[in-house]
């Protein structure tokens, strides 16, 4: 029996890729800020499928509590444990001198590197060295490419992906996958056609794709995914 971990179920690829592993009956911890009606309701019906873990990742006292909770038992009668790195932040959205806020700098280097580092870390720590361990890091292109207007993004998704190319040497029970979805139609997508041009120069192209229908969906999207992560 596998057990899927995942980070950021509440809406996006987070919540479609939790809604295929639920239709599926697999053994899921979601850890989320939110959760939707429907992850609520399973929880209760069938909470030996589905266990909840509210965790702002941005906050370090919620992050503290969560490793609290984060406990071998879960690791009880499974033979491989799927960690999903799914959440992410891609604001505050500015070049670089046009920060003015240390917090949202804070926010984004927890939700994107801090968090899954400390997750992971301790997931390697008390997991059996007998269980296979396999780590689905939802990446981008922008943590291999530089994007004007993404220096947060870009270097915490480059920063992660990294951690977990040292992790992989370190153990041979551990396999990691790096996952780049694409340009999907999700609350990220609108928040960076929110921006403006002084912030995010790629502002024109990225409406063109929501105009002309190129956004992937999301729901597409997470169905690929579960296939690829199941067998």
């Amino acid at each position: 029996m596998k057990l899927f971990m995942i980070t950021g179920v509440s809406s996006g690829l987070g919540e479609q890729i939790a809604n295929k592993l639920i239709q599926r009956k697999e053994k899921i911890v979601a850890i989320g800020r939110k959760f939707t009606k429907s992850q609520l309701d399973v929880s209760q019906i069938s909470p030996e499928l589905i266990h909840l873990l509210n965790c702002d990742l941005a906050n370090d006292n919620d992050l503290n509590s969560l490793l609290d909770k984060f406990t071998g038992d879960y690791f009880n009668d499974v033979n491989e444990i799927v960690f999903i790195n799914n959440a992410g932040v891609i604001g505050p959205i500015k070049k670089v001198g046009q920060y003015d806020d240390a917090d949202s700098i804070k926010n984004n280097i927890n939700v994107n590197y801090f968090a899954p580092l400390i997750l992971i870390n301790q997931l390697v720590r008390i997991a059996p060295i007998t269980k296979k361990i396999k780590i689905i890091n939802i990446s981008s292109g922008a943590a291999t490419k530089a994007v004007e207007g993404w220096s947060l993004y870009c270097s915490s998704k480059a920063a992660i992906m990294m951690f977990l190319s040292v992790l992989e040497k370190e153990r041979d029970n551990i396999e990691i996958l790096n996952i780049d979805p694409g340009v999907m139609d999700t609350k990220m997508q609108q928040s960076i056609r929110n921006s403006n041009f002084n912030e995010f120069p790629l502002i024109d192209q990225f409406q063109k794709y929501k105009d002309d229908d190129q956004l992937k969906d999301a729901v597409t999207v997470a169905d690929e995914i579960v296939k690829r992560i199941i067998k």
